[in-house]
């Protein structure tokens, strides 16, 4: 099994989770929201494993809503991700975030150590476990020191320049 297969089977298998959750807890919504450019609505393999499920797939080609992820990211109740960066961007504004991390092995830019071990989910477990900590307020990512995640980008063209004028 190549690197590239074995990424697509993890990343397959975070949507099993999000099937066995939405059917599990069938009174909580679970929605997917993709970039317009990754066709998921076209995609069999997918398509036969949210089957039978409760998950909502949102594309971008979807009339019913013009919402940015990011707008459905800050009005959901809670945020996962597979290894969308989206999701460091999130805590940097103090939006609670979960990675599935299924077989503990996405670690491209998500490593395994102390810093980032708040953030993943490594098994079905875990993530539900995440999620309802999360809802409830009591999932440890509240209490992150956010910049270490993603500095807010409210004032970036502003820090940047203050660093350029005193590094020039």
């Amino acid at each position: 099994v190549s690197v590239g297969e074995e990424f697509m089977e993890d990343w397959y298998e975070h949507f099993y989770w999000l099937k066995k959750f939405s059917i599990n807890y069938p009174n909580l919504s679970v929605a997917v929201k993709h970039r317009s450019d990754d066709k998921l609505e076209k995609n069999k393999r997918l398509k036969k494993i949210l089957s039978g499920s409760n998950v909502k797939l949102i594309t971008g080609t979807d009339s019913a809503s013009n919402w940015h992820s990011y707008e459905y990211a800050f009005k959901a109740k809670a945020v996962c991700t597979f290894s969308g960066t989206m999701g460091f961007e999130l805590i940097g504004h103090g939006k609670p975030c979960l990675f599935m991390d299924t077989g503990a092995k996405n670690t491209g830019f998500l490593p395994n150590d102390d810093l980032h071990k708040p953030l993943k989910s490594k098994s079905y477990e875990e993530f539900v476990k995440g999620v309802f900590d999360i809802l409830s307020g009591k999932s440890e990512q509240f209490n992150l020191t956010k910049e270490n995640y993603c500095l807010k980008s409210d004032e970036v063209s502003k820090r940047i320049s203050n660093y350029l004028k005193k590094n020039t």
